[in-house]
C-alpha cells in the first residue's frame, strides 16, 4: 500500500487543437508505476472520483482522471443528464486518447502497461477507449452503456472486466447479455460480472440511496486484481 498519494491537476494537449486538464494521483513513493485512466460519472470531476482514484493510487499506480466537463460538477441528477446528452462522444474521446498519449509521452516507461477504469457514463467511455486504443492493457468498466454500433467490440485487445448490477433499469440484462454475445462472437477476453442484488451505481459509497457495500467490495478486488495482474506484469 501507498498512502496518501500525491495529487496535482495536469494539464495536456488534445487533438484537433486545444487542451484538457486531469486530476493525477500518484504514490508517494519514488519510482515508476503502471498507469490507469479513471473516467467519471455523470457528474463530473467530483470529490467522490478524486477518492476512488487516490485509492488505486495507493495500490501502486498512477491515475488521471481527465475532466470531460471543463470544471462542472453538480449533484442533481437532472443536470447531470443534460451534460452527459450534450457531451459530443467524438470530443470526448479525443480528451481519454490525449490522456493516453500524455501518459505514454510523460513516462515511457508506462507506455505498454495502461488501463481504464470507468463508472456510469464513464463505463460507457472507458468500453468506448477499449474500442479505440489497442495499446490499453486492461479495462474495467463499471455499469456502462454497450458501444453503439456494437461491432466496435472487435477491435479490443486487451482482457475486460464488465460489472454490471442485477437491479440496473438503465444498463439492464439485455444490454448485458448483447455485451457478452459480442465478447463471444468476436473472441474478447471479457468477463461479465453480473451482481444479483446490486442497483445502478453501486459502487458509489456517497450515495446511501444505491451503495452495496458487499457487491462493491468484490467488485473492486477483481477490478484490482486484473489491472495488477495485467499492469505489473
Amino acid at each position: 500500500m501507498h498512502p496518501h498519494p500525491q495529487t496535482r491537476m495536469v494539464e495536456f494537449p488534445v487533438e484537433g487543437g486545444g487542451t484538457a486538464v486531469a486530476f493525477e494521483a500518484r504514490p508517494s513513493g519514488a519510482g515508476a508505476y503502471p498507469g490507469v485512466i479513471v473516467v467519471q460519472e455523470w457528474w463530473g470531476l467530483n470529490d467522490h472520483i478524486r477518492d476512488v482514484a487516490q485509492r488505486i493510487a495507493a495500490e501502486g499506480f498512477v491515475t488521471l482522471t481527465p475532466d470531460l466537463y471543463k470544471g462542472r460538477v453538480t449533484k442533481d441528477p437532472n443536470q447531470a443528464s443534460a451534460w452527459m446528452a450534450a457531451l459530443d462522444r467524438e470530443e470526448a474521446m479525443q480528451i481519454l486518447l490525449g490522456t493516453l498519449r500524455f501518459f505514454q509521452e510523460k513516462e515511457p516507461i508506462y507506455a505498454e502497461h495502461i488501463g481504464v477504469v470507468g463508472f456510469c457514463m464513464g463505463g460507457s467511455y472507458a468500453l468506448l477507449l477499449a474500442c479505440r486504443a489497442p495499446v490499453l492493457k486492461a479495462a474495467v468498466p463499471f455499469y456502462g452503456d454497450t458501444p453503439d454500433p456494437i461491432d466496435q467490440v472487435k477491435n479490443i485487445r486487451c482482457p475486460v472486466l464488465f460489472i454490471a448490477g442485477g437491479k440496473d433499469r438503465w444498463i439492464n440484462a439485455a444490454k448485458v447479455q448483447k455485451l457478452k454475445e459480442a465478447f463471444q462472437q468476436y473472441g474478447v477476453h471479457g468477463e461479465v460480472r453480473v451482481y444479483p442484488d446490486a442497483d445502478h451505481a453501486f459502487f458509489n459509497d456517497t450515495r446511501p440511496d444505491v451503495y452495496n457495500p458487499a457487491a462493491a467490495q468484490d467488485a473492486w478486488t477483481r477490478a484490482l486484481g486484473l489491472l495488477s495482474r495485467t499492469l505489473k506484469s
